[in-house]
């Protein structure tokens, strides 16, 4: 987020997520807690969108899956 300053000016932003060879590019949604408040190992929350466009099923866990912001 510190691209953009804050995690709100982050929100709308597009970004490019890969997996498997698969490319999808979309807007942030929302944004994953502080890395210490996560307990499941994840380091990306995909939101149902970009599952449906790589091919994934929702709340899986996926490795690994590269992202850049694209705007």
């Amino acid at each position: 987020m510190a691209k953009w300053g804050s995690q709100e000016n982050a929100g709308g932003k597009r970004v490019t997520v890969s997996y498997q060879g698969v490319t999808a590019t979309g807007e942030l949604q929302d944004t994953m807690p502080p890395t210490g408040k996560i307990h499941n190992r994840a380091g990306i929350d995909l939101n149902p969108g970009f599952c449906i466009a790589l091919h994934i099923a929702e709340g899986g866990a996926y490795d690994p899956v590269f992202w850049d912001w694209t705007t």
